[in-house]
């Protein structure tokens, strides 16, 4: 894997980026007479206007941004810090480009007279240069070097106050191109693109032009830009600023305003885009989540989507079949349409991403430019989601897996959650199903547990490889301790006949004497989704009836009086690196189906294990009367096999989870395929 090197790596590279600064600077004058050093800032199509220490607000001195009309103040998000993720609603006043060195500071001019009245400079924390976006590279010695020298970054302010002039509007004007005319447009001076880039890339130079309305009218001592126009707009003021890398969506909420460079894979640099966001995009509170009228509730699993930052070809796929004759199959491009047919066809109540989502190893180096991929399709379509993290997720760069967790927790529709702190992993939790009426029953219980990534070394023998994540001690207790936790209710669940009384009718009505037509008292059945699967997966399976399968694949068994228990195709068995390291967990789900003094229920109980991770299994096993589902790959982007298509499978609670029915949507069939019913004995 090639090593990137960054602005701040090693000791050497940084003194020698001082050397060249010296040489480096003498083909940098006009960078260097940037207006914004002198004081001074150009108005498109105006002459220059100088900011003076007269622009100091009566407003007073205290914190920028936070001052109101009656000198009172509200409580609003930091102003002079750059968090594109959280909803701060105050509008950017200004913009520019700065030029950082290595070893130096990085900030544009500015007097305290005008950190009050439009704030203080906040810097977007990345880079604009194409070596600055792995940390470090654009491919090669030559463009690292130049690259850890000279790193751009947009710079904005942003206030409150309602007596200074807000951005409603940026374009990106390269050079030869006819910039915006009009009151109330501004040019930053310095070239968004730098030298290095322009000389490596072949492009042109690339201005930012944003535009202002509002503001004082009562002079410089109220406005330091007197000379802007001073209008309204039909536009909302923008609030945010941020970069994508690679050709991907922007965060929720956000939109493309331009692209600053276009890709350029032989120098290992990717497209970068500005995008903007003018209303910040809040989380609506979720709804529970209710099983349909007709008794039903199904889940689309999306396994294994494993996405980069940059474009990538195709994996495992029969490069004779027809489909790919006129055109290159593009990994994300094709995944997303194969995801939206099956999104639009299924329309699931919930989609669940079992894990790597995020491709790591080197290509999902910007996890946020990554994650709107998956979530996009989903906000889009109000579909509700839940997430849990693979082991390929480790490996997505400057984000930690709890930091991922926390990011996908606050996005739209998303019922995700981090999970306790004081037990492994990020992302265990449960989602409770309930009945749609006026009762609220607590039908059914999704379980999303972390499997992590990688075993611990043992320590007296720290040459060997460890093996997969697992489900650890604590993990395995907090799970007994929640699910035991659950009141026990009467299955199955009948709807209530008494919705349009109160509550205490509803109990009553609960503990009748008719209420127990066919029911037992038992906990809500449970489903586990999980990414690495457990080590009972490849465990002998159990015998029974043959399953009626419709649309079988063609390893299904059709016959038999003692047919083994399994549905569907499975190409990767057990090996050291298949499932999870130590077992635990599904001994504690056994002894869970079985409590004891009582006889087994196939009511209650944990029912479903469902696991990605094997991108070539997609089959359904029972093993000790439990079965274990895999996903099956889900993308283009992840390995695949020639032989076996894309899938997603689709779980569907029936009957107010009295059954469970499961199939698989497959890339180039219409219907579904190895749909059945989980018997058990």
């Amino acid at each position: 894997m090639r090593r990137f090197v960054g602005p701040r790596d090693n000791f050497w590279i940084g003194l020698l980026a001082v050397l060249l600064v010296i040489t480096y600077s003498s083909f940098q004058k006009d960078e260097w007479s940037d207006p914004r050093w002198t004081g001074s800032h150009t108005n498109a199509g105006q002459s220059g206007t100088r900011v003076t220490s007269e622009a100091y607000s009566s407003n007073g001195t205290t914190q920028a941004g936070n001052v109101t009309d009656d000198g009172g103040l509200r409580p609003t998000i930091p102003l002079d810090y750059y968090t594109p993720l959280l909803p701060n609603p105050a509008p950017i006043t200004d913009i520019t480009v700065e030029l950082c060195f290595p070893l130096s500071t990085c900030s544009p001019k500015s007097t305290p007279e005008q950190d009050v009245l439009l704030g203080k400079w906040v810097r977007v924390e990345r880079s604009l240069s194409p070596s600055g976006q792995k940390g470090a590279s654009a491919g090669g010695m030559i463009s690292s070097l130049f690259g850890s020298i000279e790193q751009r970054y947009l710079f904005y302010r942003r206030s409150l106050r309602d007596d200074v002039q807000r951005v409603v509007d940026i374009q990106l004007v390269e050079e030869g191109e006819q910039h915006p005319q009009g009151d109330g447009w501004h040019r930053v001076e310095k070239d968004i693109r730098s030298k290095v880039m322009r000389m490596m890339s072949g492009q042109k130079s690339l201005r930012v032009y944003f535009r202002t309305v509002g503001g004082s009218s009562s002079g410089p001592e109220q406005d330091p830009f007197s000379e802007r126009a001073i209008a309204d707009s039909d536009l909302d003021a923008i609030t945010e600023l941020d970069l994508v890398y690679g050709d991907n969506p922007p965060w929720p909420g956000f939109e493309i305003a331009g692209v600053i460079s276009t890709a350029r894979p032989a120098l290992g640099a990717s497209r970068v885009s500005l995008a903007i966001r003018r209303k910040p995009q809040r989380r609506d509170p979720l709804e529970p989540l209710r099983f349909s009228a007709d008794g039903s509730f199904k889940i689309l699993q999306l396994a294994d989507l494993h996405f980069s930052v940059n474009p990538e070809p195709c994996r495992g796929i029969d490069p004779s079949n027809p489909r790919w004759s006129g055109r290159d199959c593009l990994a994300k491009n094709d995944t997303l349409a194969l995801i939206g047919e099956w999104l639009d066809t299924e329309k699931p109540d919930m989609v669940v991403l079992t894990g790597d989502q995020i491709n790591g190893q080197g290509t999902s180096w910007d996890p946020r430019s990554v994650l709107p991929l998956y979530v996009t399709p989903l906000i889009h379509r109000k579909i509700p989601y839940a997430v849990i993290l693979g082991n390929h997720d480790s490996e997505s760069g400057p984000w930690s897996r709890e930091e991922q967790m926390h990011v996908i927790q606050n996005l739209p529709y998303s019922y995700s959650m981090v999970g306790p702190a004081i037990i492994t992993g990020d992302g265990n939790y449960y989602l409770k199903l309930q009945s749609p009426g006026t009762d609220r029953t607590h039908l059914a219980t999704l379980w999303f547990m972390d499997t992590g990534a990688r075993a611990e070394k043992q320590s007296w023998k720290p040459w060997l490889k460890p093996g997969y994540g697992y489900i650890h001690k604590d993990q395995i207790e907090w799970f007994e301790r929640k699910y035991t936790a659950i009141p026990e209710t009467l299955l199955p669940y009948h709807p209530d006949g008494t919705q349009d009384l109160g509550p205490q009718w509803r109990r009553h009505e609960t503990w009748s004497a008719n209420a127990d037509q066919g029911q037992t008292m038992g906990r809500p059945p449970s489903i586990v989704f999980m990414h690495i699967p457990v080590p009972e997966a490849f465990n002998p399976l159990d015998k029974g009836s043959a399953i009626s399968v419709s649309n079988p694949s063609a390893s299904t068994p059709m016959s038999g009086a003692e047919a083994e228990m399994f549905v569907g195709s499975r190409a990767e068995t057990a090996t050291f690196e298949g499932g999870q390291s130590q077992p635990g967990i599904f001994d504690l789900f056994l002894s869970l189906n079985r409590p004891a003094g009582f006889p087994p229920s196939n009511l209650s109980g944990v029912k479903l294990l469902v696991h990605g991770h094997m991108h070539l299994n997609a089959d359904c096993r029972r093993v000790n009367n439990m079965w274990i589902c895999f996903g099956g790959g889900s993308s283009f982007a992840g390995y695949g096999d020639k032989a076996v298509r894309r899938q997603a499978r689709v779980i569907v609670l029936r009957n107010w989870a009295q059954s469970i029915e499961t199939y698989h949507r497959v890339d180039g069939v219409n219907e579904p395929v190895d749909k059945f019913t989980l018997p058990y004995a």
